[in-house]
């Protein structure tokens, strides 16, 4: 859960790593469908690190169930951050 106090844009910070590249999970806000997260375009040697990946949300104020839905195998998330943009 998160308790969103103000309307509007919101960055959030994905900080994971994985095995190898390509789709790792699906962000759900209030059973509904945000985003997927994918890593690719790295470097062979480059996958097993820690990455940083940013997407941008629009949420209202209020309560709201995030769910991750994992659609891939062999990574791992460390923490999130939600910040207002």
């Amino acid at each position: 859960m998160v308790d969103v106090k103000t309307s509007g844009n919101y960055q959030i910070n994905y900080y994971l790593s994985a095995k190898k590249q390509g789709q790792l999970f699906e962000l759900w806000i209030d059973d509904l469908k945000q985003h997927e997260v994918s890593l690719t375009n790295i470097e062979p040697q480059q996958v097993s690190n820690w990455h940083q990946i940013n997407r941008t949300l629009t949420l209202n104020a209020g309560h709201h169930k995030l769910k991750v839905l994992a659609t891939g195998s062999g990574w791992k998330i460390d923490k999130f951050e939600l910040t207002k943009s």
